[in-house]
């Protein structure tokens, strides 16, 4: 990013004292660590009980599309688990 600015730090009316500066900010030292995600599903059926799915996700630091920028990339690890159940009547 970069940010140029003009100002009049002057309010008397004088016009001819300006102030310029310009700021380039730039993003160093991030950890570019390539992340992993897995997704897994398990689903049984218990004879005329009914069935149990489970299912489980895990997405690591640093993971992200091939074209996300890297402040979009997850930041931390994040594990899901689901359990459902579908019984007969």
């Amino acid at each position: 990013m970069i940010m140029i600015g003009v100002r009049n730090p002057r309010d008397d009316g004088k016009i001819y004292d300006v102030c310029l500066w310009a700021d380039e900010l730039r993003l160093t030292e991030f950890d570019q660590t390539a992340g992993w995600a897995a997704n897994a599903v398990v689903s049984a059926k218990l004879a005329d009980l009914g069935t149990v799915t489970g299912s489980f996700r895990h997405i690591g630091f640093g993971f992200g599309g091939v074209q996300t920028k890297i402040s979009e990339r997850a930041r931390s690890n994040t594990n899901q688990f689901d359990i459902s159940t579908n019984l007969e009547s």
